[in-house]
């Protein structure tokens, strides 16, 4: 049974006569829809039969339905077309390979991963640049440049650029002793830690203190020092250590040959061999 159909009018909102319907499922306030400018009927409007008013609401509504779905389409595109430009620039950046018949430095599961593709930072490594920073040496005196210094030049470089640090001598510095304690074992050094670890007691191999000191001091001025004066410095060191002579020489060739108390207690992890005359 149809349920009846009843009418209203508000003649604080709605002309004198119009009515607003009331149908199954469905309210249809007028006095919302003018509020939110959806409907303003004219003064002289007729009323809206059933039909008509479901009519009218449902346009509205399909209207509202379509501007959204545009809307969230437009930005779909756009989303889309984006990923589509940062695919198309990363693909074409060129990817590096290693050298024919080389193997990958890292593997997963035993099979190569696939290599980072190069995004062209920073700026090739010259030649010099490489060649500045390759300055390793080796036990056994391979990487020693040329240059040499003896014990009198190396008092004068070490007054001059080490005894602030490390006191006169080698020893009572602000920084670790570098002479003294000589006869220590490293298993002595070990057991008791205020004992001094120094060049002439814990250190291996002599070619260890000419490398050290030319890559890392002076330490507010690391690299400033030139090849001669850290053979000197060098030779000064072992001299306060009693490992060589006061007129002692020290070069690529003579360097290697000095004999620390401490290497027996040490294993190479390189093979050693002669210095290159």
């Amino acid at each position: 049974m149809e349920r009846p159909t009843r009418t209203w009018s508000c003649p604080r909102f709605f002309p004198q006569g119009s009515s607003r319907i009331h149908t199954p499922g469905m309210t249809i306030l007028a006095l919302t829809l003018t509020l939110a400018g959806a409907i303003a009927p004219p003064a002289t409007a007729a009323p809206l039969d059933s039909a008509q008013a479901t009519a009218q609401v449902t346009t509205q509504i399909r209207t509202q339905i379509t501007a959204q779905v545009a809307t969230q389409t437009a930005s779909q595109v756009t989303t889309q077309t984006t990923s589509q430009r940062q695919s198309s620039t990363l693909s074409t950046i060129p990817t590096t390979s290693p050298p024919s018949g080389s193997t990958p430095s890292s593997t997963l599961n035993g099979a190569p991963k696939a290599l980072a593709p190069r995004l062209f930072l920073g700026s090739p490594a010259s030649d010099a640049t490489i060649q500045a920073l390759d300055i390793d040496i080796l036990p056994d005196g391979r990487g020693l440049p040329p240059g040499d210094g003896t014990v009198n030049e190396g008092l004068q470089v070490y007054n001059d650029q080490c005894v602030s640090c490390h006191g006169e001598g080698g020893q009572n510095g602000a920084q670790p002793p570098l002479a003294g304690g000589l006869g220590l074992t490293p298993a002595q050094l070990t057991l008791d830690p205020t004992l001094p670890k120094t060049i002439g007691n814990y250190w291996a191999y002599a070619t260890t203190v000419f490398d050290y000191i030319r890559r890392a001091m002076p330490l507010n001025r690391p690299g400033s020092l030139s090849n001669d004066e850290v053979y000197a410095v060098t030779a000064y060191l072992l001299y306060l250590n009693q490992l060589i002579s006061s007129d002692q020489t020290i070069n690529a060739q003579s360097l290697p040959a000095v004999v620390m108390p401490a290497q027996q207690y040490y294993r190479s992890a390189y093979p050693m061999e002669a210095a290159s005359p």
